[in-house]
């Protein structure tokens, strides 16, 4: 993009020096294209630096040492791709051990199990470093936490810290690849063996009871890991990575060597743990047992999120006075819908200029479609009634739901007309809450939230049917109470992260409720 905007020519020795800022330089894609670079870019100086604060300068040398490291990266790729598939073809023909059969569950069998079950071994293998917050952050440390409270002792790898997860849970950070960064794709190949042998070296004279992990590109340590220990495998399947990356993003460059492993780790799962139902009716088409598939949604922390929080300080921040304001947190993806929120929002706007003392639009997070968000602020003129904040800590999520009267959820369908899969952990949050919910009729969102009981239902992606949604609980503010507190009471009864785990593990043990 910058090259783009500058173009090349101007751009080489066009600046004195050249700070590049990288998210970590232990883990920089395309080492030697960046160092190359940046040295043609500057005249006197060129300098990486990452989010940490450590900096590496590049000169000829350096440039001489990324060279050579790619033309090995080169050599080393056949054999890796290789390695990659006489382990998944060895694994996919390996039978796991099987969960022990118990009677129906009773107060003492719950007993057994908490006995039988005591020491997960939790693998976040993903390559997304240094997350803040999100609805990942939120299921880690939901699943992690509850199983700490439920009296398991859980054991966390990950390739960086999770924020608000217990810091009584022993974590272990994966040493990330050194070789295979100049290659797209190529580190996340490299991941698995790795990892999985340094789980081996650090937990030599430990014993776990299962494996749990949460599903990632071309990562099947898991699997080894199981096969090798002898103990069950509950693999944690949150979304379809090869499709999402296909239809959202770009298409995997080894996509047939990524399905064929996402296949073997789910066929070789005691147990597959979806967020909702059209999550396995797709694994079902693909030959997965439905035995195996637990239908488990995202859940919340309902001590974390509730309507006894304060958001007056955030008020206070954003000059938000006595306004009714609307709000909205999530990571702006595709299926999010925070443009026809944004653009539901603008309608009302127009539509009722007298609104504009007394209405403000606050928008938690940031990600794909926030420049789309910004166009259609500036479009309607309205760029002084909605409040960006970009990304907040996790922890601090809570406080900025509190200023809202108003949370709304505008998921909007999958583009190629598939079934909406998600299970969206913004819902779930807005219930504990206790704040009026308008949100898209899709999917599992549908299904969990009842239309005037529970919340507002609109038709997704419509951004007309949305602006009557939040109109409907803007006027009427005993009605927004009224489905607040009912969402609230669900979300207690039925929606927290201990009952989420508890579903776990009464299917580890072939007994799900």
């Amino acid at each position: 993009m910058f090259f783009r905007r500058h173009g090349l020519r101007r751009s080489i020795h066009g600046w004195d020096e050249v700070w590049i800022v990288v998210p970590n330089l232990g883990a920089l894609r395309r080492p030697f294209l960046t160092r190359a670079l940046a040295y043609l870019c500057a005249r006197r100086r060129a300098i990486l630096v990452d989010s940490s604060g450590k900096t590496s300068p590049v000169g000829i040398a350096s440039l001489i040492r990324s060279g050579v490291e790619f033309l090995r990266d080169l050599l080393l790729l056949p054999g890796l791709l290789l390695r990659t598939n006489r382990d998944v073809q060895r694994l996919s023909s390996v039978a796991l051990p099987k969960a022990p059969e118990l009677s129906p569950l009773t107060a003492e069998t719950r007993s057994e199990i908490a006995r039988e079950f005591k020491s997960p071994l939790y693998l976040r293998t993903d390559m997304v470093l240094g997350l803040r917050s999100g609805g990942a952050v939120g299921h880690i440390a939901g699943v992690l936490n509850s199983f700490v409270s439920r009296g398991l002792r859980p054991t966390l790898f990950s390739t960086s810290p999770i924020p608000t997860v217990d810091e009584g849970i022993d974590f272990h950070r994966f040493e990330l690849p050194k070789r295979m960064w100049n290659l797209t794709e190529a580190p996340l190949l490299a991941c698995s063996c790795e990892f999985a042998g340094q789980v081996e070296r650090e937990c030599a004279d430990r014993k776990f009871d299962f494996i749990y992990q949460r599903s990632s590109v071309y990562n099947y340590c898991g699997l080894a890991l199981a096969e090798r220990m002898g103990i069950p495998l509950v693999t944690e399947y949150n979304s379809p990575v090869v499709w999402i990356n296909r239809y959202w993003a770009n298409p995997l460059r080894y996509e047939a060597l990524a399905k064929k492993i996402e296949r073997a780790n789910l066929l070789g799962s005691n147990l597959v743990v979806v967020v909702s139902s059209s999550l396995r009716d797709r694994l079902v088409e693909d030959g997965v047992p439905s035995s195996r598939i637990l239908v488990n949604p995202n859940g919340v922390n309902v001590e974390m999120y509730s309507p006894d929080i304060d958001g007056s300080q955030v008020r206070n921040t954003y000059q938000l006075g006595s306004e009714t304001v609307v709000g909205f947190i999530g990571t702006f993806g595709n299926w999010h819908g925070a443009e026809v929120l944004a653009e539901a929002f603008g309608q009302i706007l127009e539509q009722e200029p007298e609104r504009r003392d007394d209405l403000r639009l606050l928008m938690v997070g940031s990600g794909k479609t926030l420049p789309l968000v910004e166009e259609v602020v500036d479009r309607y003129g309205i760029r002084d009634l909605v409040v960006l904040t970009g990304t907040v800590p996790q922890a601090e999520g809570p406080n900025y739901l509190a200023a809202c009267d108003i949370l709304v959820s505008p998921q909007t369908p999958n583009a190629d007309g598939s079934m909406f899969f998600g299970s969206p952990t913004k819902m779930f949050e807005y219930m504990a809450m206790g704040r009026g919910i308008v949100a898209s009729d899709l999917g599992q969102i549908g299904e969990v939230l009842t239309h005037r009981e529970t919340a507002i239902l609109v038709d997704p992606g419509d951004a007309k049917d949305l602006a009557r949604g939040i109109r409907t609980l803007i006027d009427d503010v005993e009605l927004r109470e009224r489905l607040g507190s009912a969402a609230r009471k669900e979300a207690v009864e039925k929606h927290t992260w201990a009952r989420h785990v508890d579903r776990i593990m009464e299917a580890l043990e072939g007994r799900a409720p």
